[in-house]
């Protein structure tokens, strides 16, 4: 049998082109065969996957992906009520670095760091640091 050249391999998901990248890969492992893979699947990737070869549409797979379970975390917080000028710090810790980077947020908005609030990332710890503390503005929910 003649060998598919990769090139001449052109995988769709849901009707539209997906162009390899380092995230979807399309390899040659024999003359018949070219194996497409998914690095890191995500949520986002799911769909009907089909190839078209030498012009001939072939269904290849519907593609349902599970969202990996979150990694086990301890959040430490010393106190929930805190007086005016005091700072407050919040410690996240990981049993493993998550696969994706997360946001500090407060009440749904994303923190952005000042001169006052600053935010790390060590290995597996987030950590937020608030100081001079200010009724109102720093008050509510804080979530990574």
């Amino acid at each position: 049998p003649q060998q598919t050249a990769t090139n001449d391999v052109h995988l769709f998901k849901d009707g539209q082109e997906v162009k390899p990248s380092e995230h979807i890969q399309l390899t040659s492992t024999s003359p018949t065969t070219t194996e497409v893979q998914i690095i890191k699947a995500k949520p986002e990737d799911e769909g009907e996957y089909t190839v078209v070869i030498d012009n001939k549409e072939q269904p290849l797979m519907k593609l349902k992906v599970h969202p990996k379970p979150v990694v086990r975390q301890e959040m430490q917080l010393p106190k929930t009520r805190f007086n005016e000028k005091e700072t407050l710090t919040i410690v996240c810790q990981f049993d493993a670095t998550p696969e994706e980077p997360f946001v500090f947020l407060h009440n749904d908005q994303p923190i952005v760091a000042d001169s006052r609030i600053t935010t790390t990332v060590e290995n597996n710890k987030y950590t937020i640091v608030v100081k001079d503390l200010r009724p109102e503005e720093d008050e509510g929910v804080y979530t990574l």
